[in-house]
């Protein structure tokens, strides 16, 4: 695999493992973004065009969480998986 390459997961992958909180595959789409972390895992993201579709589900979470903006939240969120601190000025203080 090619990191930074666009990929598109095989339909024998779905049939290998089955989960239904994966994106399916209809006729070639979705399109996986291939990264790679700091201990050299390789990462597929989905890529979408609905982006005021996400965009609204992630403001919707932030919101809920008490968080004032998406770009605090998803900074909150890759803090509590990489264990790195950030600086996060948009949450509100705890009552």
């Amino acid at each position: 695999m090619v990191v930074h390459g666009l990929y598109v997961i095989k339909g024998r992958y779905y049939a290998d493992f089955p989960d239904p909180c994966l994106m399916s595959n209809k006729g070639g789409r979705p399109f996986y973004y291939c990264v790679e972390d700091k201990d050299g895992l390789l990462w597929m993201i989905p890529i979408s065009s609905k982006v005021e579709k996400y965009e609204a589900a992630i403001m919707a979470a932030a919101k809920a969480k008490g968080y004032s903006s998406m770009q605090a939240y998803l900074k909150a969120l890759i803090e509590a998986d990489s264990g790195l601190s950030m600086d996060i000025k948009n949450k509100p203080p705890k009552e």
